[in-house]
């Protein structure tokens, strides 16, 4: 899929940064990809998911990523739809060239702690224990992603 496939929706986001990587990797030497839910520069579902082929599509390309796989961080910036967003996007990781080592929820407000549970619960065993919960201010997140050996 090339960038001029996608629907401008899908462009937008894009080009939004809503899907980052890393410069760094983390301290297992993988590739650290960023969801930045809290943007909130999309439309609809379907442009969403599209642009997010897209990015796996390109970080896809990598050998090192397919290799050691990838750990993503979200963040949805005390937004409960947001972090919805992630779990349907979670979904589709079945289909991916390369495999998601570890996931980081990271919130800053305790009331979505709950919703980091109940999607703890809905995930397979597998899933469930890489999924690692952050919750607090800025700077403990970023603390606790550190302690990961995620840089931020």
């Amino acid at each position: 899929m090339k960038f001029t496939d996608l629907s401008p929706d899908a462009r937008e986001i894009v080009e939004a940064g809503y899907f980052q990587v890393s410069p760094s990797k983390d301290a297992a030497g993988r590739t650290v990809l960023f969801f930045a839910a809290a943007l909130n520069k999309y439309r609809t579902m379907e442009s969403l998911k599209q642009a997010f082929w897209y990015f796996i599509g390109c970080i896809s390309r990598n050998e090192e990523a397919q290799t050691t796989g990838v750990v993503g961080v979200a963040y949805s910036g005390g937004k409960p739809e947001k972090m919805a967003v992630a779990f349907e996007l979670q979904k589709m990781k079945y289909a991916f060239a390369m495999d998601i080592q570890a996931a980081h929820l990271c919130e800053t407000t305790m009331a979505m702690r709950f919703l980091v549970a109940a999607q703890k619960l809905y995930v397979d065993n597998f899933t469930r224990f890489r999924m690692q919960e952050h919750s607090g201010t800025r700077e403990e997140i970023h603390f606790a992603l550190q302690t990961y050996g995620i840089n931020t």
